[in-house]
């Protein structure tokens, strides 16, 4: 059985909204993150304080993710896994590739497999496209592949020390609680695979 036969399409979505956020806030859309905390904290029904955007928070968050000369936590796959560029980049075809197949045009960019955002944006089109009604369950199964492998093999390889570096390096509470909430995702979708692993 597929793990996500354990998952109720309710979940599904659920999930997928929450990528989706984290995407719009590694986008630049601050709110985003507030509404991912906010979310997180609902499905894995924790107490988590949902951060307030004060003065300060833009030009934290420009520090950490997009002034060239101070990025001090680059949202780049390529900056956590310089060892493995080219592993990298056939993972960002291979994903893009399935997202063709699957119907899916989320991941034009050159840099879509790069990023956090595109990174995020993968994931939640993945979980939005499994949660559909009707679903055809030789696509269903291709698309839970694609999500298992884009979150084992790309995702989960660089994420968590990313998200240190922001939580470590940010001087903002907004940036930090993002950085925390998102973890805390990560790590149940991480225990998760794990879970399933050990099952089979």
């Amino acid at each position: 059985m597929d793990m996500y036969e354990h998952e109720s399409r309710d979940r599904l979505l659920k999930k997928a909204e929450i990528y989706r956020e984290l995407s719009e806030y590694y986008s630049g859309v601050l709110y985003s993150g507030k509404s991912a905390v906010r979310h997180i904290g609902k499905l894995l029904a924790i107490r988590l304080a949902v951060p307030g955007i004060v003065a300060g928070t833009a030009d934290d968050y420009n520090r950490l993710f997009i002034a060239p000369h101070t990025r001090l936590a680059p949202p780049l796959a390529d900056v956590y896994c310089e060892e493995r560029p080219l592993a990298m980049r056939l993972e960002s075809l291979r994903a893009r590739q399935i997202c063709e197949e699957a119907g899916l045009d989320m991941l034009q960019q050159e840099e879509s497999g790069d990023h956090l955002h595109y990174a995020l944006a993968y994931m939640s089109c993945l979980l939005e496209a499994l949660g559909r009604r009707h679903l055809d369950m030789q696509l269903a199964d291709r698309l839970w592949d694609a999500y298992q492998l884009f979150l084992r093999d790309h995702l989960l390889s660089w994420v968590f020390e990313h998200l240190d570096d922001v939580r470590r390096r940010s001087e903002s509470v907004f940036c930090q609680s993002v950085a925390a909430a998102a973890c805390s995702f990560l790590q149940t979708e991480q225990e998760a695979m794990y879970f399933e692993v050990r099952e089979a």
